[in-house]
């Protein structure tokens, strides 16, 4: 089990120099990977906001070894052509350490409602299934055409191609048990889900939950190629919390690939820098590295 760090792109962590000390520190002290946010307004009506690819640029150009990306990126508010010249871009130049966390996007965001964006759910999903068709012609290298409902790519080959093969890694967001983001999961390469309960709440998904989940993608993935189970869990609290170790075991024995430790912007960046370190600490003590 590999654990990352998800940040946001709002109010003390639109300073892209903090954004690059927190990577730097991650790393440091032997985190998998640290993921952005990429929102144009959300939770932010009072609070500064930065470009979350132009501060993965630092972040790339500031590490070594650790995974970046988004988590997640509305592709249903961006044009699928210009993210594919920057995700090839950012991919090559992280050494090919870029992974991308996408989704149809939050019905609430001001990104959409306040420009003109796409709100209809149906809609988006569909641009969403589109735009990953395209992003993954684009990124072949090879002359691409596409004929969809919503995009039409005329006979076209961008170069280069990302440094990654077959493809980047595409983690898509979603809500367990829903079926329709479950199963264009299971086509991609990770699914980085949350629970919606009976009483129709929303939470982080469970262990016996992502059991459930490993089995539907078993059912209906078509590819051989690994997918990624990522979930968010307080791997900070885990340095001196019984209950909190036991729930990233938990996970571990569960088949979670990726567990993230999510910070929200009134987190101060302080104890952020404190939980880097116990967060090492943590899993080495229980060997969830293995």
């Amino acid at each position: 089990m590999r654990f990352g760090l998800a940040l946001p792109n709002v109010g003390r962590y639109s300073d892209i120099a903090t954004l690059v000390d927190l990577a730097f520190l991650a790393e440091s002290d032997g985190w998998d990977g640290i993921f952005l946010w990429d929102t144009l307004h959300y939770q932010a009506d009072s609070q500064e906001v930065c470009d979350p690819w132009i501060a993965l640029t630092a972040l790339a150009l500031n590490t070594e070894r650790i995974h970046i990306g988004t988590m997640v990126t509305a592709l249903t508010r961006r044009r699928p052509w210009k993210v594919a010249r920057e995700t090839a871009t950012l991919d090559r130049l992280s050494g090919g350490r870029l992974i991308f966390g996408v989704g149809a996007g939050d019905e609430g965001d001001k990104g959409f409602t306040h420009f003109g964006e796409e709100q209809d759910s149906r809609t988006r999903a569909k641009l969403l299934d589109e735009s990953l068709d395209i992003l993954n012609g684009l990124w072949s290298g090879e002359p691409f055409s596409y004929s969809g409902e919503h995009y039409q790519v005329q006979k076209i080959t961008f170069l280069p191609t990302p440094l990654q093969q077959p493809r980047i890694p595409v983690w898509i967001a979603g809500t367990w048990p829903r079926t329709g983001p479950m199963l264009r999961a299971a086509r991609w390469d990770g699914v980085n889900a949350f629970a919606q309960r009976e009483d129709g709440t929303f939470g982080e998904i469970l262990p016996e939950e992502v059991v459930q989940l490993r089995a539907f993608m078993d059912e209906h993935r078509e590819s051989d190629l690994p997918l990624d189970i990522v979930v968010s869990s307080n791997v900070f609290a885990a340095y001196d919390d019984e209950d909190a170790q036991a729930l990233l075991i938990d996970y571990k024995d569960a088949g979670v690939s990726w567990c993230l430790q999510s910070v929200w912007p009134e987190t101060d960046p302080e104890d952020v820098r404190t939980g880097l370190q116990r967060g090492r600490d943590t899993w080495y003590k229980y060997s969830l590295r293995e």
